[in-house]
């Protein structure tokens, strides 16, 4: 297996999970979801990727070979959108993890890829947060259901949590902490 790739359509999604074959890729599975209905399972192992599906794949490892060196020590998916800015794709690459209880809240990378699914754009790939930390962190929380605390350079602690944003008196902070090292030992 070498990945999926979704296919959205009016009645529904279709994931194509991607097999290697030494005459190149193929289709190994189709996963069909329409609403609330059992997916469907179909095998399409030894056919041809449709064309619309083999020039998104042929972008995502175009985006996988230009992130190569940049991924944090993590697992990573991917998905293929269409760019809404032109006619090529944005091409996500989601930090990702098996362990139970573990959440990533960073790692991200977004790559804009040409139509054709071979070029990438040269000033259009970055990590997700770089230029917009807050929205990742606010992103993570709400994904997780989890409050995130974030220390600014400023010494300001600020709890993101259930889609808010507030600054904390830094005082009880520091004894809060305090508490907590004092429990420990």
């Amino acid at each position: 297996m070498r990945g999926w790739i979704t296919e959205l359509r009016k009645d529904g999604e279709i994931v194509y999970l991607i097999a290697h074959i030494p005459s190149g890729s193929t289709p190994a599975y189709t996963v069909t979801f329409h609403g609330s209905e059992r997916p469907a399972v179909n095998d399409h192992r030894g056919q041809p990727l449709p064309p619309n599906i083999a020039v998104r794949y042929k972008a995502r490892q175009t985006a996988v070979a230009a992130l190569q060196g940049k991924f944090f020590d993590a697992n990573y998916n991917f998905e293929v959108l269409d760019d809404p800015d032109g006619s090529g794709f944005l091409v996500y690459a989601l930090a990702a993890t098996n362990k139970t209880g573990e959440q990533i809240t960073g790692g991200r990378y977004r790559v804009t890829v040409s139509a054709g699914g071979r070029k990438v754009s040269p000033h259009r790939h970055r990590a997700d947060g770089q230029r917009h930390p807050g929205r990742d962190v606010i992103y993570s929380s709400n994904l997780y259901h989890l409050p995130i605390f974030v220390d600014t350079p400023d010494k300001a602690v600020w709890q993101v949590a259930n889609g808010r944003i507030e600054k904390l008196d830094r005082k009880l902070v520091d004894r809060a902490a305090a508490e907590s090292k004092r429990k420990k030992n």
